[in-house]
């Protein structure tokens, strides 16, 4: 007897309209329930390759020190499962790439909106609306945007041509502002 190709549960059908709260509906609509990485991706503001560094030193924080936000595992879940044993090579590994990733981001003063945007999802000041708009007003408030805004982008390029990852066209190049 064969092994089928369709393995697992079947996918759920989800409804194409929003069933969520109004308040869930307005938040979806306008972006709110978005990461940070994720909406600067959208807007064309980082590349994918850009995008993909910014996940992977997540990834690596998260290995380092644990998830950066709040979450609660059951330990009832794991029982009976078989998971894999730690290897430590491969994580020291991990954790040099890591440090490595984090020394380039300092040496550049980076690492800071870098790890704001990237590992604790917070929103630049350049994603928010109200400091859109006080940027027409202050120009101290711009130049501090604007800092942040090239300091993101130079430390995700630093970290693209670290790890080697290729170059693309389309993301917003340094030199043009949000």
């Amino acid at each position: 007897m064969a092994f089928t190709t369709k393995r697992g549960r079947p996918k759920t059908e989800r409804p194409a309209t929003d069933m969520g709260t109004p308040e869930l509906q307005f938040k979806r609509a306008h972006g709110v329930t978005d990461e940070a990485i994720d909406l600067c991706l959208q807007k064309n503001i980082i590349s994918e390759e850009q995008h993909w560094c910014g996940l992977h030193l997540r990834w690596l924080y998260t290995l380092r020190y644990g998830a950066p936000s709040i979450s609660s595992t059951l330990r009832t879940l794991y029982d009976g499962a078989t998971i894999r044993p730690d290897d430590p090579t491969w994580r020291s590994a991990r954790e040099a790439e890591f440090a490595d990733a984090v020394t380039m981001l300092h040496a550049r003063a980076c690492y800071a909106p870098v790890a704001s945007l990237a590992i604790f999802n917070e929103r630049p000041r350049f994603l928010n609306a109200a400091y859109r708009e006080a940027l027409l007003k202050k120009s101290d408030l711009r130049t501090a945007i604007l800092d942040e805004y090239q300091r993101i982008i130079e430390g995700l390029t630093l970290l693209q041509t670290h790890w080697k990852l290729p170059q693309i066209q389309g993301a917003v190049t340094r030199a043009q502002q949000p």
